[in-house]
């Protein structure tokens, strides 16, 4: 009983009044919002090819250099064939004696046929001699196979351009001694390009397959293109925890070059969220480091404060709420500085009046 009357008989906080404060409010929705952001980038080939000599070989002719427009067929480099033509040479000489013992053991198996057509020999001596003709011809076939691959192997000395392009890239000197598939020519084509960029992790989910984007170039930046999201990678850098995106580009830009820096522009999937003013928000002098907002209740017209989770900035006046408010509430917008815990509050604008249950605004009795 001391303890009620004690609690009957506290005075109302510092501050506090019976009479109601002006106040304007505001019902909660959720509305669809979409953030944009920009992320650099630099221009790349869609398509690139790192070429290689199939044989090794020492080189002794290189006919481009890094920036060169080449087109396909054209010569890039060639390595010594001494080598080559002395092994091609050499097969072919085996290869045309192997012929010639061939075409003896034709004529010879006709003679042996003649002869076991007239009983001289057996025809286990004519088997024999037939025996020896498949085997010529299979040392023949044999042959003319090594003789084929040392023709090849003599071609692919001189490496040559697989496709118009440019030579972004140059791993040899003339006199330096090779080996086979090591990396020569780095070519790019010219006719598609991209720009790849770096998405953090918390934002990649905001991205998707076809999404469009503006480009600009640091080099221009009024001049602007419309890119289409092509490829978003799979897992993450294992250093930066970052996802390469590739963004298309449109062909015949003339003014896009390989190797330019840029920025890409990339708007958000709409997502429902809660948005609020900012004159909507307060901390308190005791707990400056939260951030509070009065929630209205509509029966009894005071107000309690809550505390919330501000996001990303809405605009210029509103703010993202993460958590704290749901649709359907009521919140004070102006004149939240001036309030307390349970204070009484009034409308300053008749207009704002939430439904039936506020139904005084600030007005003389």
């Amino acid at each position: 009983m001391l303890c009620l009357t004690l609690a009957a008989c506290t005075p109302p906080p510092a501050g506090f009044s019976t009479i109601p404060r002006p106040v304007k409010i505001l019902r909660i929705t959720t509305q669809a919002h979409a953030h944009d952001a920009t992320y650099a980038g630099e221009v790349e080939p869609r398509y690139h090819a790192v070429l290689s000599f199939r044989v090794p070989g020492k080189i002794v002719d290189r006919q481009v250099n890094v920036g060169d427009i080449v087109k396909k067929g054209q010569l890039l480099a060639a390595l010594d064939e001494t080598d080559y033509h002395l092994s091609l040479r050499n097969l072919q000489a085996r290869l045309a004696s192997a012929q010639a013992e061939h075409r003896y053991a034709v004529d010879d198996l006709v003679r042996y046929g003649d002869l076991r057509d007239r009983n001289v020999i057996s025809a286990h001596e004519y088997g024999r001699n037939e025996t020896t003709l498949k085997v010529v011809q299979a040392r023949v076939k044999a042959l003319e196979i090594e003789v084929a691959q040392a023709r090849n192997q003599l071609g692919y000395t001189r490496l040559h351009a697989d496709r118009d392009g440019v030579i972004t890239a140059l791993g040899i000197e003339s006199g330096q001694v090779v080996v086979s598939g090591q990396p020569i020519v780095r070519l790019a084509q010219l006719d598609e390009k991209e720009i790849h960029i770096d998405i953090p992790e918390h934002r990649i989910k905001d991205i998707r397959q076809d999404q469009e984007a503006t480009v600009s170039l640091w080099a221009n930046p009024q001049y602007r293109i419309t890119g289409r999201v092509r490829e978003i990678a799979g897992t993450a850098d294992t250093a930066s925890r970052t996802y390469r995106v590739k963004v298309a580009l449109p062909q015949a830009q003339d003014q896009v070059h390989l190797g330019m820096s840029g920025s890409v522009t990339l708007s958000a999937t709409p997502v429902e969220k809660i948005g609020i003013p900012l004159s909507a928000l307060f901390s308190p002098h005791d707990r400056p480091d939260e951030v509070r907002v009065w929630l209205v209740d509509i029966e009894s017209a005071t107000v309690r404060s809550q505390l919330v989770k501000t996001g990303r900035m809405l605009g210029d006046q509103q703010i993202e709420v993460e958590r704290g408010l749901d649709p359907g509430q009521t919140l004070v917008t102006a004149g939240a500085h001036r309030l307390i815990e349970g204070q009484r509050i009034c409308i300053a604008d008749e207009s704002q009046s939430a439904g039936n249950f506020i139904t005084k605004a600030c007005r003389p009795s």
